[in-house]
């Protein structure tokens, strides 16, 4: 008597507290920030268009520290999905030291596809995207589209130790 179980299979746990983005430049009123953490496929951020190649950011404030164990991104539904082609993901806790977490390099992405990264549980309040190489366009400027990012946080492991009950 006074025991209590549950079990839950395939739960996850999406981070919803981003609380700021800030970015190195936008194309112009429909591809802003703010497209990047609003759950819809239509439309994401996109740099501005360069004549010549230069470093791009996307910068989150999750607002709290998470436990994040997966990092999901998606391309545009388009033939030319102009999604970055050389970055690096970088995290903190606190803004004062950043840790290196993912680096893709000659990254060609398909259309409207989620590309996702696993990774062990690591406590992120801020992570940094910094686009070193962009996607070309046909007239040869560079530019780069991301529709949406999604974090999903790992549920801390609850202490599954027998404990006795004071009579």
């Amino acid at each position: 008597a006074g025991r209590y179980a549950a079990a839950f299979g395939e739960l996850s746990v999406m981070v919803s507290g981003i609380v700021q983005v800030e970015v190195s430049s936008e194309l112009d009123r429909l591809w802003v920030k703010e497209n990047l953490i609003d759950r819809r496929s239509d439309y994401g951020w996109s740099s501005a268009l360069r004549q010549k190649p230069q470093n791009e950011f996307i910068h989150l404030d999750l607002g709290s520290i998470n436990r994040v164990g997966e990092i999901r991104l998606l391309s545009k539904n388009d033939r030319d999905t102009f999604f970055p082609e050389s970055f690096r993901i970088l995290y903190s806790e606190d803004t004062i030291t950043y840790h290196h977490l993912i680096e893709e390099t000659g990254f060609m992405a398909e259309p409207g596809t989620w590309y996702r990264w696993r990774l062990l549980p690591t406590n992120i309040r801020f992570l940094k995207l910094d686009i070193a190489e962009g996607a070309r366009t046909r007239e040869g400027k560079h530019v780069s589209q991301i529709i949406e990012i999604e974090l999903y946080a790992v549920p801390d492991l609850v202490d599954k130790t027998e404990k006795s009950l004071p009579e």
